[in-house]
């Protein structure tokens, strides 16, 4: 695990540019493994989810 979390930090600066300074990879990898571990009513509940997580990941101006 500790490979892919030294992996995923590197990426994470190199490639994603507009993320908060405070975000770390493991905080990316929870969110993802949250989300996917749940269900939805539909889709548009699932896009309004996905949407809500992705605004907190972009960093404030």
């Amino acid at each position: 695990m500790l490979v892919v979390h030294t992996a995923g930090s590197r990426m994470t600066r190199r490639s994603i540019s507009g993320v908060r300074e405070d975000m770390e990879f493991a905080d990316l990898l929870r969110r993802a493994m949250c989300i996917t571990a749940t269900t939805f009513d539909d889709d548009t509940q699932r896009d309004r989810v996905l949407s809500i997580a992705l605004d907190g990941v972009r960093a404030k101006h």
